[in-house]
């Protein structure tokens, strides 16, 4: 009898302790059933067990590619992916999307990031990019170089952005060469971006290999360019190998906030060189988004 009496006493212990728990947890566990989680509970003489189950909304999977127009408005997030991404404010960022090419320029590395993600605080949408077997191979990006007799080549992004306070880029460059056949690149302007405001002003930045941007792929050749300056740009993503890159430069907006209507990004090397064929290097940007006075 006094085993029987001991059972039951642990077993009231044990409902009292989770009775207590469900009361302390009971705003938690509502929006979970809420949100279509199931619930269960089992007291037993050895223990107690809370199951709180997986919503059809964490599992969901879409079998649809992500489409560029989903970056209007609000940035679009994975609800799985809320415990990694803190919720996003969509008044204070907005993504931009990228000019839409035949065939896509993309950043060929399927391990690279794709869709939102954070880097340095700022939200990011990589255009995710998959082959015709719906596999994914990297994003899209811009990706420019100097044309034939290095002329310009230049990149027109639509953005039309009110109140816009800074740009946030994700960037790098191609054929990166600190030199190349007596042509020093190191520290050379190798082309600009230009905003264009609503007002008729003009903001240009002179972007400099081996200071605002450095070689996406270090292992393809020797002497590539492998530093940046951090006072200007920031390291926002390496490949597990560490042998590819891609870096954060923020510009704020001179007078601003002011109304963003158009981004030019060119590419052109600062030196014309008689006799050679300046096309590099390039210019690649993985994406942009900008932030607005809140």
């Amino acid at each position: 009898m006094e085993t029987v009496y001991q059972v039951l006493g642990t077993v009231v212990i044990i409902a009292v302790a989770i009775i207590f728990i469900l009361w302390m947890f009971r705003d938690a566990i509502r929006k979970r059933i809420e949100s279509g989680s199931s619930f269960g509970a089992s007291i037993g003489p050895s223990g107690a067990n809370i199951l709180l189950g997986s919503s059809d909304k964490d599992t969901a999977t879409s079998s649809s590619p992500i489409h560029p127009a989903q970056t209007s408005g609000a940035i679009p997030t994975d609800p799985r992916l809320i415990k990694l991404i803190p919720p996003l404010n969509p008044k204070r960022f907005k993504t931009i999307t990228l000019p839409a090419h035949q065939p896509t320029p993309l950043y060929e590395l399927p391990d690279a990031p794709t869709g939102v993600a954070m880097f340095n605080q700022i939200p990011f949408f990589l255009q995710p990019v998959v082959d015709a077997a719906r596999k994914l191979i990297g994003h899209q990006n811009i990706d420019i170089a100097p044309g034939p007799g290095n002329s310009e080549t230049v990149e027109v992004v639509s953005a039309n952005v009110e109140e816009t306070t800074a740009v946030h880029f994700l960037l790098s460059a191609g054929h990166g060469h600190a030199s190349w056949q007596g042509v020093q690149f190191l520290d050379k302007q190798i082309g600009y971006i230009e905003f264009l405001f609503a007002d008729s002003s003009t903001q240009r930045t002179h972007l400099i290999l081996g200071k605002h941007l450095r070689e996406w792929a270090f292992e393809n050749f020797p002497g590539l360019v492998r530093d940046i300056d951090p006072i200007v740009t920031q390291p926002a993503w390496v490949s597990f190998d560490n042998a590819h890159r891609i870096d954060m430069m923020s510009v704020a907006i001179t007078g601003g906030p002011k109304i963003l209507k158009t981004i030019r990004v060119v590419a052109k090397f600062e030196d014309d060189h008689i006799g050679k064929q300046i096309t590099f290097p390039a210019i690649k940007i993985s994406a942009i988004t900008c932030e607005r006075k809140t």
